[in-house]
């Protein structure tokens, strides 16, 4: 009961303001767990009889937290205590700061390792078990520097510090704070020991937005990218750490281009007006009301021709990252919104009747009184749309496969006063209430296929092929599957016995069609293809068989043709690896062997005594260092980075698992794929981002930095180019002409 008390006493406090400058709360949980909030960021409290299983008791079981984008539940049972102060931050005496005063002396900095200049002041250069860390104007430092000094080390070129890598506690003995990351566009004010915490404030929120008018055409560019990060640390002495960073991206892009021309009419017309008597208030001798009824019917048309040229993107990434009991755990909840409509034509009509009641209770038998009218009608819209590009591309189906037919029952309802009704200078007033709901389904004019999912009949000779359809239609339609050999000529056509006109009428299951009378060594496409009042069309989308993703046996490698303008083919596996799943071998730029310990004392070209990379060439393809030459030998090789990039701008990618290794698909336009696991990477003794991350190898040096190497990387969601230090162990895929 103390513990409800101090609760409800506690968030009272916030609710009404009664505490503290400080802007959060702090809620310590006794199963090690820590919870915090941002006062401002708290919509409402409140307390259930519910627990965690969903069962109901009379007494208060759980806190119920309500935020914008959350709700939490915290069992009132592991409620330690409640704070609005973040208690002292406190950090290890052995701490020692490397700042923007540094960077004039500082060169080789890594995450692990760093040199000072013979020049630097003594008091500027920390010492043995040091733990060096980075502040955030400190820009000599990439990717930040947190570890502990192992050794010291000093020549002509200066001093020489080895690390070892440490976590946050072990450079704060206490450390809770919530707050929110921001920029500091001044970049000149070093950080101190307390966080800004602004739920308002974001990390950055940029627009553009340009709109081009000209007669009926109107062109708009619209581009904005908001972002912003929260950070939540509880580290004490005695309880294990906590630590959780949520980060939000919202990413919105469009350009529009409209052409537009409207015509619309409509028509009204009285049918009958009628008075429905007197009606007496005996209170009120002088005063009588009269009901008056209109009735009337409309009839409405209109319709639109419009030609657009648009495409959006827009994403919302919301990525946690959190560390309690000693363990990480990640949440992500992406949204996706994106389209392309590249030369469309739309044409959109509708037509529409109706009546209209309209009753007046007129005062004394004047047009002043209290009133109702409503309408209600039937309303038939056609929208017809027609791709120039898509017919173009893929045929007269993909043009016309959008068009449709809807029907609705448009109502209306609006109450009134009449002027005059209290005096003169009364306005009349008036409430409306509309609505428009659908009836039935939408009736599509052809139906929907999926991609035809290709299987090995009872023969090798033998192909069966299976797609869903589904939509309502207009009108009954047949449809079946047409076979054509790789130049495009047609071999076969085989139409379903019966009619397809709705998802619900179709007693099949989806589509399918045989194929006899394949031949070894010979590929095949398969299309849905659709016969409506005579006409065949040629549906979407369609698939190659045997797929090509699919390697022809299990001698692996094989090269795969992904239809590249280049003609480059890519191997269906790492090097190193017997299937293309396995994650091979990992190597250091410009080594060919693997080996246990990735770092600068085991690089083969790092001179340690000059603290100087190697040069071996600014690209080692088909050279004694490209790995894929040498394990794979023939043709093969590293892809430089240049060949990297014609993948990623020919070919789309799907997220995916292969015999339970996480991956993306690579698919080219010609629909050849091949599969890149997530095999991570190497640093050190470790293995890391196995998984979630792929890392391969260009040839290519960075023209920057001769300590760093082009390479692909990519996880779900993305993949792009970066750079990566040398002496890292990564992934190669092997490609060749």
């Amino acid at each position: 009961m103390n513990r409800i008390l101090l609760t409800l006493v506690s968030f009272l406090m916030i609710v009404t303001g009664a505490v503290s400058q400080n802007d959060a709360v702090y809620i310590y949980r006794n199963d090690g767990t820590f919870n915090a909030f941002f006062k401002n960021n708290i919509d409402s409290i409140a307390f259930s009889h519910y627990d965690a299983d969903s069962l109901y008791h009379r007494e208060w079981k759980m806190q119920v937290v309500y935020t914008p984008d959350s709700i939490y539940k915290i069992p009132l049972a592991l409620i330690d205590s409640v704070s609005f102060y973040a208690p002292e931050t406190i950090v290890n005496k052995g701490v020692f700061e490397l700042t923007a005063a540094h960077d004039p002396y500082l060169s080789d900095c890594d995450t692990i390792s760093f040199t000072l200049s013979p020049s630097t002041p003594s008091y500027m250069r920390p010492a043995k078990n040091n733990i060096v860390v980075s502040t955030y104007d400190c820009i000599s430092f990439p990717d930040g520097i947190m570890a502990k000094v192992l050794s010291v080390s000093n020549d002509e070129q200066g001093y020489h510090y080895n690390c070892q890598k440490v976590g946050l506690e072990s450079v704060y003995d206490q450390l809770v704070c919530i707050a929110e990351g921001y920029i500091d566009e001044r970049n000149s004010v070093r950080s101190n020991n307390k966080a800004k915490a602004s739920w308002e404030h974001q990390l950055w929120d940029k627009s553009y937005s340009k709109t081009l008018e000209k007669g009926g055409t109107t062109t708009t560019f619209s581009i904005n990218d908001a972002a912003k990060v929260v950070v939540t640390v509880n580290i004490q002495m005695g309880k294990s750490p906590y630590f959780r960073l949520d980060l939000q991206n919202d990413l919105n892009t469009q350009i529009a281009f409209n052409a537009t021309s409207s015509f619309e009419k409509y028509y009204e017309n009285r049918i009958a007006q009628m008075t429905l008597g007197r009606i007496r208030i005996p209170q009120c001798p002088l005063l009588f009301i009269t009901p008056k009824l209109t009735l009337s019917a409309y009839f409405a048309e209109g319709s639109t021709v419009s030609l657009d040229c648009s495409a959006h993107y827009n994403r919302t990434d919301k990525v946690s990252f959190t560390y309690e009991n000693k363990a990480w755990r990640i949440s992500h909840a992406p949204m996706n919104d994106a389209g392309v409509d590249v030369a469309s034509l739309s044409m959109d009509g509708y037509a529409e009747v109706g009546v209209i009641p309209d009753l007046l209770f007129s005062l004394n038998g004047t047009a002043t009184g209290l009133g109702m009218e409503y309408s209600i009608g039937l309303k038939e819209q056609v929208h017809f749309k027609f791709d120039a590009v898509a017919a173009f591309d893929e045929g007269t189906y993909s043009a016309m496969k959008d068009s449709y037919a809807r029907t609705t029952l448009p109502q209306s309802f609006r109450a009134y006063a009449s002027i005059g009704l209290w005096g003169d200078g009364i306005q009349p007033v008036s409430y409306r209430y509309e609505i428009e709901p659908q009836l039935g389904t939408d009736k599509y004019l052809l139906p929907l296929f999926t991609k035809p999912v290709y299987s090995q009949g009872a023969s090798t000779s033998t192909a069966v092929l299976k797609s869903d359809v589904s939509r309502n239609l207009l009108l009954p339609v047949r449809i079946g599957m047409a076979f054509y050999d790789k130049d495009n000529n047609l071999i076969d056509t085989q139409y379903k016995p019966m009619d397809y006109k709705s998802e619900k009428q179709w007693n099949l299951n989806g589509l399918e069609c045989t194929f006899r009378n394949m031949e070894a060594g010979k590929t095949y496409t398969a299309y849905p293809i659709v016969k409506i009042m005579g006409k065949e069309l040629r549906a979407v989308p369609s698939v190659e068989f045997p797929e090509l993703h699919t390697c022809p046996d299990s001698n692996h490698p094989h090269a795969i043709d992904l239809g590249l303008p280049s003609g480059t083919k890519w191997s269906c596996c790492n090097v190193g690896a017997s299937k293309p799943e396995d994650y091979g071998g990992y190597y250091a730029w410009g080594e060919t062997s693997e080996k246990s310990v990735y770092g600068l004392d085991t690089y083969a070209y790092y001179n340690s005594s000059t603290n100087k990379y190697v040069n071996i060439g600014s690209d080692i393809t088909g050279t004694s260092y490209d790995v894929a030459h040498v394990k794979m030998g023939g043709a093969w090789q590293m892809p430089s980075i240049e060949q990297i990039e014609e993948l990623l701008n020919n070919c789309s990618r799907e997220w995916t698992s292969l015999n339970g290794v996480n991956g993306i698909l690579v698919i080219g336009k010609n629909g050849g794929s091949v599969f890149l696991p997530t095999a991570g990477c190497r640093w050190g003794g470790d293995l890391g981002t196995e998984g979630s991350y792929g890392h391969f190898w260009s040839s290519s040096l960075s023209p920057d930095y001769d300590y760093r190497a082009y390479a692909l990387y990519f996880r779900s969601g993305s993949w792009d180019t970066s750079y990566y230090g040398r002496r890292y162990g990564l992934s190669v895929r092997g490609v060749c002409p």
